[in-house]
């Protein structure tokens, strides 16, 4: 399948790279609330009660790259 324009070679069909680009660079900016929605947006469920602020900006810039 061709690659859209600004889409790197095996990103996924989901987002061109610059609109993961962008959403990662925003991630830090996001507070724990935005955060937890984020997850839930992504990952389609809430996230583990538990899970530091950092395994949330990994988890959610993992998905956005998948």
């Amino acid at each position: 399948m061709p690659r859209r324009p600004g889409e790197a070679a095996g990103a996924s069909p989901g987002l061109p790279s610059a609109e993961v680009a962008d959403a990662l660079a925003r991630l830090p900016g996001l507070d724990a609330s935005a955060l937890r929605a984020e997850w839930e947006r992504l990952h389609r469920r809430p996230p583990p009660g538990d899970i530091t602020r950092d395994l949330l900006l990994r988890g959610i810039a993992h998905r956005l790259q998948e």
